[in-house]
């Protein structure tokens, strides 16, 4: 089993979903020489219901491992990458939020499909418990590169770690980043104030040697607005937080992320706030300061 520095998990079902999260998951490996685990899941329920001995259930368990075998092995035709398999058995979620924590992973890269449950439901709850990004692939359509990273913004402190994570990503992918700021209030002092912080980002941003351009925009939905916003830049990649970004709670995926995450045929990568990630302060940045 793979345990790198970097090390990219992903969840699959074999649908074709499945196979178009993978082709992501190993361009992104390629950008930043990680390692890539295949993980497919024996759901704990199912089991219940459909064997009745272990045999039965040992029989499901090898085959579920010579077709994670298949997948490595055609990967390794076309690509050099340091790829692995596993395959547990729980909950799906849970086994892959268990293996992200154990495999020490960078990012989870997983399909997002309304037609299939065990893609569709089992993304969100990635998404909420994941110890790391997780980058949800719904559309079925993606370009072998990542030129436009859109970077929405708000007033919270906390959204300030999408600026880090666009800033890395943008460094592997020699990106523009795409500011924007969502005006929903007509209040002078808040509008002011978004202003102050979309230029505070974009200082910083070009300052680590980035290209940027930036944008604000009024709408009455947040949501909608970036789905908008990222088909008129042909955006590669949106990155957003998990948690709501104006009143959020905890452990709770916020409307309009969860809006975005479900409705976004561009890659979506979730991040959780937390600060401990960067070994830097935020105040040494000057970002809302």
């Amino acid at each position: 089993m793979a345990n790198k520095k970097n090390h990219i998990l992903v969840p699959v079902d074999f649908s074709a979903q499945s196979h178009i999260a993978l082709d992501q998951a190993l361009q992104l490996a390629s950008a930043t020489k990680a390692s890539v685990t295949i993980l497919a899941v024996m759901d704990k329920p199912m089991l219940g219901g459909i064997f009745s001995s272990a045999t039965q259930a040992e029989k499901y368990r090898k085959s579920l491992q010579k077709k994670l075998d298949k997948m490595a092995d055609d990967v390794l035709k076309l690509r050099e990458v340091n790829i692995d398999t596993l395959v547990a058995q729980g909950k799906v979620y849970e086994e892959i939020v268990d293996s992200a924590k154990k495999l020490k992973s960078k990012f989870i890269v997983m399909g997002k499909s309304d037609e299939n449950k065990f893609i569709g439901s089992n993304t969100m709850h990635v998404v909420r418990n994941a110890p790391c990004p997780v980058i949800s692939i719904k559309g079925s359509v993606h370009r072998p590169y990542c030129k436009n990273i859109l970077l929405p913004l708000d007033l919270t402190k906390e959204t300030r770690e999408k600026v880090f994570k666009a800033v890395e990503m943008a460094k592997y992918f020699k990106s523009n980043i795409c500011v924007v700021a969502v005006q929903t209030h007509t209040d002078e002092y808040l509008v002011k104030k978004l202003k102050v912080v979309l230029k505070q980002v974009t200082d910083y941003i070009e300052a680590q040697g980035v290209s940027c351009t930036a944008d604000m925009i009024q709408a009455d939905h947040i949501a909608k607005a970036v789905l908008d916003y990222s088909k008129k830049i042909k955006a590669d990649l949106i990155i957003i937080m998990t948690q709501q970004e104006r009143e959020f709670t905890d452990f709770f995926i916020g409307s309009s992320a969860q809006q975005i995450i479900n409705h976004s045929d561009t890659p979506v990568i979730s991040l959780r706030p937390s600060g401990k990630e960067y070994e830097y302060s935020y105040s040494a940045t000057g970002l809302y300061s």
